[in-house]
């Protein structure tokens, strides 16, 4: 797969709770704060604003050159840039630990406000099953990426991109005018190397923080049960699945005999 090419299926898993919050990823997404993610250094790598050392006018350079591009329809006039370049300089602390501080709190601010949902690329993973899917207890969810991305891109400006497991926490000097796009959307999209199992890829809404948007019926390709699913949720998956007017296929996990691996069986459960 090249650099950034979506999958054609990503999966989401998913457990059964008294509220029926999970089930609930059928038919809408929730884009969730990483602030109340399991990982605490996620959203929160450091992005040298304040902090980099770079020269002032090489910040004015900065700003003159992303201008169009943040602002394509109403691209700041340079008075105002130079204006805003002023401001920026003086807020920068001459101390560098305070300037520290300061990219600290934009760092926690991203993390409060940025909305992220969670995909995995493969519906096997048995660690997967084992944290996200409550001890195989759960399901997952398989949505056809091109329909899922292009229908929330009608609405909001999200991104699709994803993670990197690096074993060093990488630092951004966002005025480097050689950044890549990869490398602007780093501190959303890199976690410390132990979290390889998850072969994530995320959904992300700048600002975007606890927002629910509901999606079509077509973009879920796929449902997978637990291997340990209990009969009340299964038949709770089924009726949910009988009542959408676009058929999903449904499968069981079971495990293998002579290996650590999960198959899948396909079940029936149209009338």
């Amino acid at each position: 797969m090249e650099k950034n090419q979506h999958p054609r299926i990503l999966f989401k898993y998913r457990h059964f709770d008294k509220e029926g919050y999970h089930l609930k990823s059928l038919d809408e997404l929730y884009l969730a704060p990483p602030e109340s993610f399991n990982d605490p250094f996620d959203t929160a790598l450091p992005v040298l604003y304040h902090s980099s050392g770079t020269p002032p006018d090489e910040i004015l350079a900065h700003m003159r050159r992303t201008n169009p591009e943040t602002n394509k329809s109403h691209p700041l006039p340079d008075s105002r840039i130079v204006e805003e370049w002023k401001r920026f300089i003086r807020s920068i602390p001459e101390d560098i630990g305070e300037a520290q501080e300061f990219d600290q709190r934009q760092a926690e601010m991203n993390a409060r406000e940025t909305g992220v949902f969670s995909l995995a690329e493969g519906e096997s993973s048995i660690l997967m099953w084992s944290h996200y899917g409550f001890h195989h207890t759960g399901f997952c969810i398989g949505y056809r990426t091109p329909v899922l991305y292009e229908e929330l891109r009608k609405t909001a400006e999200v991104v699709l991109m994803p993670m990197q497991y690096l074993p060093r926490m990488p630092i951004v000097n966002p005025y480097d005018p050689n950044l890549s796009i990869d490398d602007w959307f780093s501190p959303f999209t890199v976690k410390y190397l132990d979290w390889y199992y998850e072969k994530e890829w995320r959904l992300l809404l700048l600002r975007g923080a606890n927002t629910i948007v509901p999606i079509p019926e077509q973009a879920v390709e796929s449902v997978y049960l637990g291997m340990r699913i209990k009969k009340f949720d299964e038949e709770l998956i089924i009726s949910k699945l009988r009542a959408r007017k676009f058929p999903v296929n449904l499968f069981r996990a079971t495990r293998q005999f002579n290996s650590f691996e999960l198959k899948f069986e396909r079940q029936e459960y149209i009338l």
